[in-house]
């Protein structure tokens, strides 16, 4: 356990330097400003329209930043063969793998926690009321993203950066439409479509369940408990993709 975690310092250290962190960071920071400029515009939806805004911009920063990043982070390693001396040391393959995963992972909550803080300064300026529960659509977001990395990460092993990264961004728009893919199940009368939204809703998560920016904007709540097996729901993919991705990495020859 303490390679993983002095490997994931290591990881995180590199990370923070990137420049894709601090134009993630600043893209964020930047839609944030820009909802407290736009929302007077609004007339009378100034409030929705600043919250709308700075959760978007959090969201586009964040998802972009997971699947450029998982593209390439281990990708890089392979291809660069530094892979090698660090496998060389008393590693293997699999704490390797964790330790990726787990430095992004600290790496996008300390983005997520930013921009969180950036968030209630926006909120807190156009007299927003959700404060107590802003964390949540960020919660959201974070698990979104980190699922994205994981399995941008995961076909970077056998792909290219660039399929990856479309992949990714197809598994983004895929996910959000599942919801779609099971109204056509319920109310379609043609059996392909039938089987092809039904195949499509069992190997795609449903990235819609972690979409709660709207649930702050008109302040209507689910219970806790479905927050919490929506969360657990997500964590359960990034497990699934990173023990196949693990599965992969090990008997993938770097010779």
């Amino acid at each position: 356990m303490s390679t993983i975690i002095n490997l994931s310092k290591f990881f995180f250290k590199d990370l923070i330097h990137r420049r894709i962190f601090v134009v993630a960071a600043v893209v964020g920071l930047a839609f944030i400003v820009l909802s407290m400029l736009l929302g007077p515009l609004s007339f009378n939806e100034e409030k929705r329209l600043a919250i709308n805004f700075s959760l978007a911009g959090s969201q586009i920063s964040l998802i972009f930043l997971a699947v450029l990043v998982g593209s390439s982070f281990l990708k890089s390693d392979i291809e660069s063969k530094a892979i090698h001396g660090i496998l060389t040391r008393p590693l293997s393959r699999p704490q390797y793998y964790v330790s990726k995963l787990a430095s992004f992972f600290m790496c996008l909550l300390l983005l997520s926690f930013l921009m969180w803080l950036a968030f209630l300064l926006t909120a807190l300026m156009v007299g927003f009321d959700g404060i107590s529960v802003s964390m949540l659509p960020f919660l959201g977001i974070f698990i979104e993203a980190l699922l994205l990395f994981s399995f941008a990460m995961f076909l970077s092993l056998f792909t290219s950066s660039f399929l990856a990264i479309g992949a990714s961004f197809s598994l983004f728009l895929v996910g959000h439409w599942i919801p779609t893919f099971e109204y056509l199940i319920r109310n379609s009368s043609q059996s392909v479509i039938k089987l092809i939204g039904t195949i499509i809703v069992w190997v795609v998560p449903n990235l819609e369940s972690f979409n709660w920016k709207s649930h702050l904007t008109y302040n209507e709540w689910l219970p806790v408990e479905t927050y919490a097996q929506f969360s657990a729901y997500g964590l359960i993919w990034v497990l699934c993709i990173t023990f196949f991705g693990i599965f992969i990495f090990t008997k993938q020859d770097f010779a």
